[in-house]
């Protein structure tokens, strides 16, 4: 007898609404600063960076595929492109930009229409069975991916049996990478 709605969102914009008290609680990526102490945090799967290439380039190298061939950047204003901008840069890896998107399923469709390659968080959506994920350098950062609701919520008990339930379903899909 539990109502849900869902709204999507940046996990910027999620994480204002949870702590204005407008939502309950959201499924967001953890930002790169630390959040508020009125706010929880329970991490549901890490998504480590990776190199996504169409299936048929030879990779051997991911960083020197990454340098010479076309590249698709994530954008550098959300949390994922934001780790990736930095571990390139980190490493001395100057790509070739050619676009810089915000989705990742979008840059997974350039990159499966052969437009170049790109590093992303290791998301566990399906892929075009034209590319392929290639691991990166140790040490590689992950983005965090989790829920967040406020401690003194009149709906705490409701909040926690929503994580519950999400950390079960999690670790029960095919493509689970770990929590």
């Amino acid at each position: 007898s539990v109502q849900i709605y869902v709204v999507p969102g940046t996990s910027s914009t999620l994480l204002s609404r949870v702590l204005s008290g407008d939502l309950d609680a959201a499924l967001i990526v953890h930002p790169l600063f630390e959040l508020p102490k009125t706010c929880a945090w329970c991490s549901i799967r890490d998504e480590p960076l990776i190199l996504l290439a169409p299936k048929h380039l030879q990779v051997n190298d991911p960083l020197l595929t990454a340098a010479r061939e076309p590249f698709i950047q994530y954008d550098r204003e959300v949390v994922g492109g934001r780790l990736a901008a930095d571990y390139l840069k980190g490493r001395g890896i100057r790509p070739k930009v050619q676009f810089e998107l915000d989705g990742i399923e979008q840059i997974s469709v350039l990159v499966s229409e052969g437009f170049g390659v790109s590093v992303l968080p290791d998301w566990p959506g399906r892929l075009d069975p034209r590319v392929k994920r290639w691991p990166l350098p140790a040490p590689c950062p992950s983005r965090r991916v989790g829920m967040v609701w406020l401690r003194s919520s009149p709906r705490l008990a409701l909040a926690q049996a929503l994580h519950s339930l999400v950390r079960a379903e999690h670790a029960h899909a095919p493509e689970a990478t770990g929590i």
